[in-house]
C-alpha cells in the first residue's frame, strides 16, 4: 500500500524558515500551493483513518509513519501562518502605507 504519488513536504520545507527569517512579509504564494498541501493532509487524514481499522502489524508500522509524517506538514503550515501573523501584526503600518502608496494614480 506504498503510495507512490510525490510528496510536498519538500516544497513545504522552504516556506517557513524563507517567511519566519525575512524581516518583512514575504509574499503570499499565489500559486495554489497552500491550497494543494491543505488538500493532501485532508487525504493523509483520511488515510489515517481507513488504516486504524486495519492494525496487522506492517499496516501499523505504515500508519505511523504517515501520522509522522502529517504531524509534520501541520508543525510547518503553523509555524509559517504563525510568523505570517505576527510580520501583520508587527508591520501592519508599514503595509497599509506601501497599499496607500499603490493605490495612488
Amino acid at each position: 500500500m506504498h503510495d507512490a504519488r510525490p510528496t510536498i513536504l519538500p516544497g513545504v520545507s522552504p516556506l517557513p524558515p524563507c517567511g519566519m527569517s525575512a524581516n518583512i512579509c514575504v509574499s503570499w504564494p499565489n500559486d495554489g500551493f497552500l491550497e494543494r498541501v491543505n488538500a493532501r493532509i485532508k487525504a493523509q487524514i483520511d488515510k489515517v483513518e481507513e488504516m486504524t481499522g486495519d492494525m496487522d502489524p506492517k499496516t501499523n508500522f505504515a500508519l505511523i509513519v504517515i501520522q509522522t509524517e502529517l504531524e509534520r506538514f501541520k508543525y510547518l503550515m503553523r509555524s509559517f501562518l504563525r510568523a505570517r501573523i505576527a510580520k501583520v501584526c508587527d508591520h501592519s503600518p508599514f503595509i497599509i502605507l506601501k497599499v496607500a502608496a499603490s493605490s495612488l494614480p
